[in-house]
């Protein structure tokens, strides 16, 4: 090795060190968080920040200014402190036109909640070294505690504390996840005090298929709550299902040529999604207040809880019972939770007995007994509010195709099932869609021959055929595949390391089996192969082989839990890239002369 070639090593060394132990864009000195509930039941909300500013990028992309949202009917903003703190000890205060107040943007096209504001600080005089100091104070009129605080922030925190004031008749819940710091009780004239000190917290990680409970990250909740169903009544007090004529009318005319039930559901959800706009405004930020359904109906537009509330009272409208769905995550099961650890909202009926949860903005929902026991879920509707308990089930998927290549064509036909909720009860043309999607097969020849549904699974029978492409006397035969469950996650690529929980939609097992038949004068040129993966996190298995002119192939995937760990990560992702490899997907076939 040359001299040259070793400066040259012991610079990239040099180099990759420093950029291991690279400074990070800025740091978090401190923030605190203090609540305080006063005598007469408002909420006082005081934060402060102390951040330190590492890079340009920092300042001109990620902190040069600060953002509080509030509503003026019941919030009064105070700023308190606002200073740029130089390195050489000189202080620079925010300037009163660096203060200006806009309208938030989620609530941009939604004319009832113009009256939002959200305060634009502009941090003047940053520079590499300084600190952006700030202080204010929001005085709620809103009489309910009510806090879910993840502890961690784009750059690292090196002190966080949280303090909580009560009166001396007050009792608090609080839940920490992921920090085992005790809080320190201290005894006032007012009453008691709760304080939290929280050091060195990491940054938020930014790997994809984070846990959407978000329940393997420092965590903070707390509230004031007496019951379990003192905070759902307060929801449940602000919707409105109310049978009004204008509705009734204006529904029965909507599903006037719905042939069945469940076109009449399907019907109306498809109202309610794509001809009302979601206004995606946090209902923390509306004091939990629900428009009425005629003003959604009139405006078309809407919150979540306001277009599940015209939703179920358009269902209710032609008889169907229905419910609100609110979604927490299982974490809060032996614990009060609060509004604010609502993860989603949907709608609960049935139809025939089928039972359906169903979205109001579009979005997919999986079935609740594939979130098994990482969500607990309760049922309101106007009379009462009822946990719903779910068995946990895992998706399943059972394939079996039986293949013919010829030259020229191509010939399938096979079996089909799905179990576990992968595909709720659709109308019949929207369920013949979602089929085909799944199926994911060549050609447009497809033919359904045998079908058969129940509220948990789905058999059925098709057949398509399809061209033979040849290039150079070769055939590139892709084995078929369903388009759901691991293939439509779009996992992969897999990062080599993974440093946070990774969360795949639900446990699942695969199964398929290929015969394949190949024409006189058609030769394949893949080897014999098995292969066979068993950890704890699951297994994969994958047989090819061949008798005379029939080539015999099962590919089995079982992944039995949803959450996948740091320690077992690498397993997992040498299963899914073993399972998603081309070589062990595609068949080479050799179209003989």
């Amino acid at each position: 090795m040359t001299i040259s070639t070793k400066y040259i090593l012991l610079i990239g060394v040099t180099l990759l060190a420093n950029f291991a132990l690279a400074t990070p864009e800025a740091t978090f000195k401190k923030i605190k968080k203090e609540f305080t509930i006063l005598p007469d039941s408002t909420i006082q909300i005081n934060y402060f920040k102390e951040l330190e500013i590492n890079s340009l990028m920092a300042i001109n992309r990620l902190y040069g200014e600060s953002f509080i949202i509030y509503n003026p009917d019941y919030q009064k903003l105070q700023i308190n402190t606002s200073y740029t703190l130089l390195a050489n000890g000189d202080t620079i205060f925010t300037p009163t036109n660096a203060f200006n107040e806009v309208l938030p943007a989620f609530a941009a096209n939604a004319p009832a909640y113009n009256h939002l504001k959200e305060m634009v600080i502009t941090h003047t005089g940053l520079e590499p070294n300084s600190r952006i100091m700030l202080d204010y104070t929001i005085l709620s009129s809103y009489t309910h505690l009510d806090i879910d605080e993840i502890l961690q922030e784009e750059c690292p925190i090196e002190e966080y504390q949280i303090i909580i004031n009560i009166p001396e008749n007050q009792q608090i819940n609080f839940q920490l996840l992921n920090l085992s710091t005790k809080p320190q009780i201290n005894q006032t004239i007012y009453g008691k005090q709760y304080v939290w000190i929280f050091r060195d917290l990491a940054p938020k990680s930014h790997e994809t298929f984070q846990v959407k409970n978000q329940n393997d990250i420092p965590h903070f909740i707390a509230n004031n709550y007496t019951s379990t169903k003192e905070p759902i009544n307060i929801l449940k007090d602000n919707f409105h299902f109310i049978n009004d004529k204008e509705i009734a009318l204006f529904t029965k005319k909507l599903i006037q040529n719905c042939e069945n039930d469940l076109d009449k559901v399907f019907t109306i959800k498809d109202f309610i999604t794509h001809q009302n706009s979601t206004t995606n405004i946090p209902s923390e930020y509306l004091n939990w207040k629900i428009r009425t359904p005629k003003e959604v109906l009139d405006k078309a537009y809407g919150t979540i809880f306001e277009k599940i509330n015209l939703f179920i009272s358009m269902l209710q409208c032609i008889g169907f019972k229905s419910s609100v769905v609110l979604i927490y995550p299982e974490f809060v099961k032996n614990n009060i939770p609060g509004l604010k650890t609502i993860r989603q909202a949907v709608v609960y009926t049935q139809c025939n007995g089928i039972p359906l949860f169903l979205s109001v903005d579009g979005s997919e929902i999986t079935a609740p007994e594939l979130r098994g026991d990482r969500d607990q879920i309760f049922l309101l509707s106007e009379q009462e509010i009822n946990p719903l308990t779910v068995l946990p089930a895992s998706g399943n998927i059972y394939a079996q195709f039986n293949i013919k290549i010829t030259p020229v064509e191509t010939f399938l036909s096979g079996n089909l099932s799905l179990s576990g909720g992968l595909i709720q009860p659709l109308p019949n043309q929207l369920y013949q869609e979602k089929i085909k999607h799944t199926l994911n097969l060549p050609g447009d020849s497809l033919k359904i021959q045998y079908n058969h549904i129940t509220p948990f699974q789905n058999k059925l029978s098709f057949k398509s055929q399809s061209q033979s492409i040849i290039n150079q006397n070769y055939i590139f035969y892709h084995l078929p595949e369903i388009g759901i469950g691991v293939n439509s996650w779009k996992l992969l690529p897999l990062n080599s390391k993974r440093h946070s929980m990774l969360e795949i939609p639900y446990a699942i097992e695969e199964n398929y089996e290929y015969i394949i038949q190949l024409a006189p004068g058609l030769k394949l040129l893949n080897s014999p192969q098995k292969i066979y993966e068993k950890h704890d996190c699951g297994s994969l298995y994958i047989d090819i082989t061949q008798k005379a002119d029939k080539i015999f192939i099962q590919r089995k995937l079982h992944l039995p839990k949803a959450l996948i760990t740091p320690k077992t990560y690498k397993s997992f992702r040498k299963i899914l890239n073993a399972w998603d490899n081309e070589h062990n997907k595609i068949l080479i076939i050799n179209a003989i002369d």
